[in-house]
Formats: C-alpha cells, structure tokens, sequence
C-alpha cells in the first residue's frame, strides 16, 4: 500500500509540472518580447538624445557668435 500513496502524488504533479513548464515558456517570451522592445526605445531614445546633443552645440556656437556681436557692437557705440 505504501508503494501506492507515493506513486499516486508523482502521478498527480506530472500535469502541474507540465502546466508549470508551459507557464515558464510563456514567461520567457514575454521576456524576450519585453527585451526586444526595451532595445528598440532605448535605440530611439539614444538616437534622440544624440539629436538633441547636436542641436544644443549648435545652439551654444550660435549663441557664442551673437553674443560675441553684441559685445562688439556696443564697444563701437561706446567709443566716441
């Protein structure tokens, strides 16, 4: 009888186990789903980001040129 009640649990977890391994399959690729979309926003966002890194330097060579515009135009003003 003994024999009985300890192959009748190992019966019993085969379909959990088998439900268990479907569930990790399924978890894996929702991770792999998950990365792979993590990957394509972070090459957008890096994309961007090296954008707007280019527009401010832009900007700062700019900003640089005027001021120095300024400073030169009001030296001649200022110089009678």
């Amino acid at each position: 009888m003994e024999t009985d009640s300890v192959a009748t649990p190992s019966v019993a977890r085969q379909p959990q186990s088998e439900e268990a391994e479907i569930a990790l399959r399924e978890l894996q690729e929702q991770f792999e789903a998950y990365k792979k979309e993590k990957r394509e926003n972070d090459a957008i966002l890096n994309k961007q980001l090296d954008e707007m890194r280019e527009q401010a330097s832009t900007l700062r060579i700019d900003n640089a040129k005027l001021a120095s515009k300024v400073q030169s135009g009001s030296c001649r003003n200022s110089n009678p």
